[in-house]
C-alpha cells in the first residue's frame, strides 16, 4: 500500500549514481533525454523537492507512460512526459541534461539474463553511433555554464570512454580567463607586515591554469629567497628563487603550473611562424612560459586603411612534432596604434581564405588617462585562440583582422573591454557594428553601478559634436537594463555569479549569454544578446529568461528596461505603442518623478512596440541624437501560478537630468511570484536616426520612411511589423523564429520561404557536416536561384561557428528591403558549392 501511496521510489543503486552527479537544484529546469522508465526523472524531481522543471523525454509513448504513471504515483508536479526522439535537434534551453542513453547492457548481464543472447559484438558500431548522436544532442539543450551527465549500463570502452573522449575532442575549445590582483600585502607567520610588495596574475586555459607572482621589495635587500606554494587535493605544486642583492624596487616574477591536461613540451615541439601576407615578412613569435602562449606580435599600424573592407592578413604555420595531440594556444597582440579598435574581428581562415569557425576571443583597451601610467592601460588588442593539432601534423592558416567592413557590409562585433586607464578599474563588453565608436556596451556584473545596458549609439549618423562629421563616435543615448528586483523591504537585488559565454563574436552575428542568480538567491537569470551585421540601423536582439526558485515578495520588479533606473540621460517628447496593426496609443512623456506614471499597460497583438521619439539632444555643436524603440518578438510566462501575457509600465527616472522609461513589469494584480514561476522573452532594442539628413548610409529603404516619417513613431512600427517574419521550410527545421535559425535537412541541405522583412536579416544553418563548401541561393522573380556573393576579397562574407558536436553552424546576411516598393516572398535555399570544399 506504502508504494501505491507514492511514500517511496525503489530505484538500483547503480542508476541512482547518475542523478547524484547530476545534483539537480531546486528551481532549475532539468532534461532527462530518454528516460523511460523513469526512475531517474522521478528521483531528481525529489531532489529538488518537486519545484522547477523536468522534462522526461523518450521516443516510445508505451514506456513513457510508465514515467507518467509514476510521477502521478509519486504526486511529483515539476515532471512532464514529450514523446521526442532524442537524436533530434534542440535550443540550449536547461540548466542540467542527463543522457543515459540506450546501450548493449553488459554491465547488467544478469537483470536481464536474455541480453547475452540478443546482443552482438557487430552491434556495438551502431549502437555508439546513435549514443555520439545523442550525447550531441544533449549537449545542444545545454545552457552555458550548466551540467551534463552521459552514462550508460555497459562495460564496453566503444560506449563510454571513447565516446566521451570523441565528444571532447569536437567540442569546441573555452576561452582565457584571466585576472590579475594588484597591490598585494604580504605578511609573516607571525603577522608581521614585509617590506614587500606584488601582484597575482591567474591564467586559466581550459586545460590549463598557471599563477604568475611578481614582487618587488621597499628596501635593499641581501639574498633573499621567494617561493610560491599550491596545495591542492593532497597535491603540491612550488616554485622558488634565490635572488642576492636585490634592489628595491627590482621586480622578480615566479610562476606555477597548478593543472594541465597533458604534459607540455613546448616549445620544443611545437613549431609556430608568422609572416605578413604583403611581402611574406616574418612577425616576431616567442613563447611565454607562464601564461602558455605564443606571443605573435602583430605591427602598429597608425593609420587607418583607405578601403573600409581591407583584410589585415598574416600567414600562420602550426606543426606538432610530437607523439600526442596539442592544443597550441596563439596570442596576436598589437599594441601603441591600433586603428579601428572599437570594432575590429579576428578570424582564423585556412590557407584558401574560408572561416574555420576557431572561435578567436578578443580583449582590448583604448583607454588612458593623461599624465598617468597603469598597468594595462590602452591602446591595446589581444586576440587569443588554441588549435588542436593531432601528433607528428602540421597544417597552414590564415589570420585575419576585419577592421571596419566584412565584405561589403559593416562586421558586427563583441569584445571584452578593458576599463584601466579611463578611471574605473574592471571591464564592459563591446558590442558595435562597424568601427566607428561603441553601439551598445553591456555592464553584466554592473561594476560601474548603473545598469547592464550603458552606452547605446546610433549608427551612420553624423558624429557627436559636429554637424556633419561622418564615420566616428556618436551621441550616447543609453541605457537599460534586465532584471530589477527590489525585495519587499525596498532593497535592490543585484545580479550575483555572473558568467559569461562567449559563443560568437562577429563578424556576422554577435551572440554571448550572461547567466547569475538574485542576490538572495530567489531568481536565476539567464540573458543573450546578439548584435547583426547591418546597414540601417543599431538593433540588437535580446533574450531573458527568469526562474523563480524560492517564494518572492517584491516592491517593484522589472523584467526588462529601456532608459534604466540608473542610467536614462535620454530625455524626449512621447511614448508611444501598438502592434502590427499600426498604433494603439500616443502620449507625453512624463518626466522624474522616481514612480510609476504608468503601470499595467496591455501589450496586445503580434510584435507588440513602444517608440521613445522626439528625443532632445544635448549636443550644442550639431552631432545627431537618436530615438529609441523596443520590439518584443516572443513572450511565454508564468508568474503568481499562472499564465501571464506581457505587460508594461512607465517610471520617471532622475539619472542627471529627469526622463522616463518603458519597463516590461508583472501584472499590477501579481504582487509575489512562487517557485516554477517563469518569464522567457526575445525583445528587439532598436535605436533610430530622427531624420534623413542625420542618416549617411546606404539604406535607401531607411532613408525614404526617415523622410517621411523621421522622430515620429512610425520608424518603430515599421521595423514591428515589417519584420513580423513567416517563415516556411521546405527542406530543414526551423529551431528560432528571430532571428532565424534552421537545422538542415536532407542531404545536409536546407531550403526556407520568407514573408516580411526590413533590412538585412542574419540566417543561420546548423548542424553541417563540413565549415567549407557552402553557398545561398535566392530565387528571384523569373523563378532562377542566383548565388548571393557580398564579397570584397574572396570569402569574406558569412560566419563559420563550431557547434560542440563535431557539426557547424553557417551565418549568412541578407537583405529583405522591397524591391520596386513591391514586397514579395523571398526563398533561400543553402546547397554545396559545385567546387565542394574549395
Amino acid at each position: 500500500p506504502a508504494y501505491k501511496q507514492g511514500q517511496f521510489q525503489v530505484q538500483d543503486p547503480n542508476a541512482a549514481l547518475a542523478v547524484a552527479l547530476l545534483d539537480p537544484q531546486p528551481g532549475e529546469h532539468l532534461l532527462d533525454l530518454c528516460s523511460a522508465p523513469g526512475g531517474k526523472a522521478t528521483q531528481a524531481a525529489t531532489a529538488m523537492d518537486d519545484r522547477g522543471r523536468i522534462v522526461a523525454a523518450d521516443i516510445s509513448p508505451a514506456r513513457l507512460s510508465r514515467v507518467h504513471e509514476n510521477a502521478q504515483r509519486l504526486g511529483l508536479n515539476s515532471l512532464q512526459t514529450v514523446v521526442r526522439d532524442g537524436t533530434a535537434p534542440g535550443e540550449a534551453s536547461f540548466d542540467r541534461v542527463l543522457a543515459d542513453v540506450p546501450c548493449s547492457a553488459t554491465g547488467v548481464i544478469g537483470r536481464p539474463p536474455d541480453v547475452r543472447w540478443r546482443r552482438e559484438a557487430d552491434q556495438l558500431p551502431h549502437l555508439a553511433a546513435r549514443q555520439r548522436l545523442l550525447l550531441e544532442r544533449a549537449y545542444e539543450h545545454l545552457k552555458p555554464g550548466g551540467v551534463l551527465v552521459y552514462s550508460t549500463c555497459s562495460l564496453e570502452e566503444e560506449e563510454n570512454e571513447k565516446i566521451v573522449e570523441q565528444f571532447l575532442a569536437q567540442t569546441p575549445t573555452a576561452q582565457l580567463q584571466r585576472a590579475d590582483i594588484q597591490d598585494l600585502v604580504f605578511a609573516d607567520s607571525a603577522g608581521q607586515i614585509l617590506p614587500v610588495e606584488g601582484r597575482l596574475e591567474i591564467i586559466a586555459w581550459p586545460d590549463r591554469l598557471a599563477i604568475l607572482l611578481e614582487i618587488a621589495p621597499d628596501e635593499n635587500r641581501e639574498t633573499c629567497r621567494a617561493v610560491i606554494r599550491f596545495t591542492a587535493d593532497g597535491e603540491v605544486v612550488e616554485q622558488a628563487s634565490t635572488v642576492s642583492h636585490w634592489a628595491a624596487g627590482e621586480t622578480q616574477a615566479l610562476h606555477a603550473v597548478l593543472f594541465q591536461r597533458a604534459p607540455e613540451n613546448e616549445p620544443a615541439e611545437t613549431l609556430v611562424q608568422a609572416f605578413a601576407r604583403n611581402g611574406e615578412n616574418p612577425l616576431s613569435v616567442t613563447y611565454d612560459d607562464a601564461r602558455g602562449w605564443h606571443l605573435i606580435d602583430l605591427p602598429a599600424n597608425p593609420v587607418r586603411h583607405p578601403d573600409r573592407a581591407h583584410l589585415d592578413r598574416i600567414r600562420l604555420n602550426l606543426e606538432n612534432s610530437g607523439d600526442s595531440p596539442k592544443a597550441i594556444r596563439l596570442n596576436f597582440a598589437q599594441h601603441d596604434k591600433v586603428p579601428t579598435i572599437t570594432g575590429i574581428v579576428p578570424l582564423l581562415r585556412d590557407s584558401l581564405g574560408n572561416p574555420t569557425g576557431i572561435p578567436v576571443q578578443i580583449s582590448k583597451n583604448w583607454h588612458q588617462t593623461k599624465g598617468k601610467t597603469f598597468l594595462y592601460q590602452g591602446p591595446w588588442l589581444h586576440a587569443l585562440t588554441a588549435v588542436e593539432l593531432p601528433p607528428q601534423s602540421q597544417i597552414e592558416l590564415e589570420f585575419c583582422l576585419a577592421r571596419d567592413f566584412w565584405g561589403e557590409l559593416p562586421l558586427a562585433s563583441h569584445a571584452q573591454l578593458c576599463l584601466i586607464g579611463w578611471g574605473v578599474d574592471q571591464l564592459w563588453d563591446q558590442a558595435a557594428i562597424g568601427s566607428w565608436g561603441e553601439s551598445i556596451c553591456y555592464d553584466p556584473d554592473v561594476c560601474l553601478n548603473r545598469s547592464v545596458i550603458d552606452d547605446v549609439r546610433p549608427l551612420m549618423v553624423t558624429q557627436m559634436k559636429t554637424p556633419d562629421g561622418k564615420w566616428g563616435w556618436t551621441n550616447n543615448v543609453g541605457g537599460g537594463d534586465f532584471l530589477v528586483y527590489f525585495d519587499r523591504d525596498g532593497d535592490k537585488q543585484y545580479l550575483t555569479r555572473m558568467r559569461s559565454a562567449y559563443l560568437s563574436q562577429g563578424p556576422n552575428l554577435t551572440d554571448v549569454v550572461y547567466s547569475g542568480v538574485s542576490a538572495d538567491g530567489k531568481i536565476a537569470a539567464t540573458m543573450r544578446v546578439m548584435t547583426p551585421r547591418c546597414d540601417d540601423l543599431n538593433r540588437a536582439y535580446h533574450y531573458f529568461r527568469y526562474d523563480v526558485l524560492k517564494p518572492v515578495e517584491f516592491s517593484r520588479l522589472a523584467f526588462y528596461q529601456v532608459g534604466a533606473d540608473n542610467y536614462n540621460d535620454h530625455q524626449f517628447g512621447k511614448l508611444a505603442r501598438g502592434d502590427e496593426t499600426g498604433l494603439l496609443e500616443e502620449w507625453v512623456a512624463q518626466q522624474g518623478g522616481l514612480e510609476y506614471h504608468r503601470r499595467g499597460i496591455p501589450c496586445p497583438g503580434n510584435a507588440p512596440w513602444f517608440s521613445l521619439h522626439e528625443g532632445v539632444s544635448k549636443d550644442e555643436k550639431g552631432g545627431a541624437w537618436a530615438n529609441r524603440g523596443l520590439v518584443i518578438r516572443s513572450w511565454k510566462a508564468r508568474l503568481g501560478g499562472k499564465e501571464a501575457p506581457p505587460t508594461a509600465a512607465s517610471y520617471g527616472t532622475q539619472n542627471r537630468p529627469h526622463s522616463c522609461n518603458i519597463e516590461l513589469t508583472p501584472p499590477p494584480d501579481v504582487t509575489q511570484l512562487q517557485p516554477g514561476d517563469f518569464v522567457e522573452a526575445w525583445v528587439e532594442f532598436l535605436v533610430l536616426p530622427q531624420s534623413a539628413d542625420d542618416y549617411y548610409g546606404p539604406n535607401e529603404s531607411l532613408r525614404g520612411d526617415l523622410q517621411s516619417n523621421g522622430n515620429t513613431w512610425k520608424p518603430v512600427f515599421r521595423q514591428a511589423a515589417g519584420n513580423a517574419l513567416q517563415i516556411e521550410t521546405e527542406n530543414g527545421t526551423l529551431l528560432r523564429a528571430y532571428p532565424p535559425r534552421i537545422e538542415v535537412g536532407q542531404n545536409r541541405e536546407a531550403e526556407i520561404a520568407i514573408a516580411g522583412g526590413i533590412g538585412y536579416l542574419p540566417l543561420t544553418f546548423s548542424g553541417l557536416s563540413d565549415q567549407r563548401g557552402w553557398q545561398l541561393l535566392y530565387r528571384n522573380t523569373d523563378g532562377e536561384w542566383i548565388t548571393i556573393d557580398q564579397s570584397a576579397f574572396g570569402n569574406d562574407f558569412w560566419q563559420i561557428g563550431r557547434e560542440g558536436n563535431g557539426k557547424y553552424a553557417v551565418t549568412f546576411n541578407v537583405s529583405l528591403d522591397a524591391r520596386d516598393g513591391v514586397t514579395r516572398e523571398k526563398r533561400f535555399r543553402l546547397v554545396r558549392s559545385p567546387q565542394g570544399d574549395q
